[in-house]
């Protein structure tokens, strides 16, 4: 019994064993290749699911580093420390503000990209 994967692959992809992986679609390595099909948006409760994550995602790789280490949030001034709690309260707030985001696809960049999205600002 055969399983099938959906996967897209492109050229220009950004990680490395992109381009290697659809050279060797193309080749019939892996079989009979789909013709694509356009995603359908996320909206709804799947958008504001995809606002919590990109959310999620923004704490981890930007705030939670600088919060959670002593040495560096006590080098920063009381006025610093504000924009940087102001900051992560506004991405916390994100999916209750962020109501009418959506995802749709961009055939220009080939990617799902969110629309309606207002990104709080990232102190410097």
């Amino acid at each position: 019994d055969e399983e099938y994967v959906l996967f897209n692959a492109h050229p220009d992809d950004i990680v490395s064993w992109g381009p290697e992986l659809y050279n060797r679609a193309l080749a019939g390595e892996f079989g009979e290749i789909a013709e694509f099909e356009v995603p359908a948006d996320v909206t709804g409760e799947d958008a504001i699911n995809e606002v919590r994550a990109y959310r999620n995602a923004l704490l981890e790789d930007f705030v939670d580093p600088l919060v959670t280490n002593p040495l560096r949030w006590d080098a920063l001034s009381a006025e610093k420390q504000q924009e940087w709690k102001d900051y992560r309260q506004a991405l916390l707030d994100m999916p209750a503000t962020q109501t009418d985001a959506y995802k749709t696809y961009n055939v220009e960049t080939n990617m799902m990209e969110f629309v309606n999205l207002t990104e709080p600002t990232k102190p410097e």
